[in-house]
């Protein structure tokens, strides 16, 4: 069993193998609806192991407790588009904010719940799958551990800032 008080920890065995590959296969779909050019052959569906790579909450998004969040990136397009990733976090309540991303997780440990900009809360445990479109804001209450996976799409400039973007490319040169 995975230490739950460390979501860097490695498990000894995953609880549930079924949401493991059904969470590369989705991977695989959405990474192919999407239209990534360069999609890759396969995932593993093995254990990632510990995650290694702290990705701090800012101090603005905590409500309570002092969860810690790791990431290990598995895929990203060329073009920084979109990418696939493992995340955990430990104990806690905080905030998120899907402003220019939209998101597809599976949860594979533990549990939360999220109450999402629809004001619904959802009990997220081993085999659920959540959608969050660009524009979405939620609260996450992690009372113990969770970790999942999670396809994300950055969303596109607006095309006022990428002329914008592109004017000043063209002055700086």
């Amino acid at each position: 069993m995975p230490d739950n008080t460390n979501p860097a920890s490695t498990p000894t065995q995953w609880r549930h193998p079924l949401p493991r590959i059904a969470a590369t296969g989705l991977m695989l779909c959405v990474l192919s609806a999407c239209g990534s050019a360069e999609l890759p052959r396969s995932l593993s569906t093995s254990d990632p192991g510990p995650l290694k790579r702290s990705t701090p909450l800012d101090a603005k998004q905590v409500i309570e407790g002092s969860p810690a969040t790791y990431t290990d990136d598995v895929y990203q397009s060329a073009d920084g588009q979109l990418f696939v990733a493992y995340w955990s976090a430990s104990a806690g309540r905080f905030t998120w904010d899907y402003t220019d991303i939209n998101e597809v997780i599976t949860i594979l440990e533990g549990e939360a719940f999220v109450k999402t900009s629809d004001g619904k809360t959802h009990h997220l445990k081993p085999g659920v799958t959540l959608t969050f479109g660009s524009g979405d804001f939620a609260e996450w209450h992690v009372p113990n551990y969770i970790r999942k996976v999670a396809v994300v799409q950055r969303s596109p400039k607006p095309l006022v800032r990428r002329i914008i973007d592109k004017i000043k490319k063209t002055i700086a040169s």
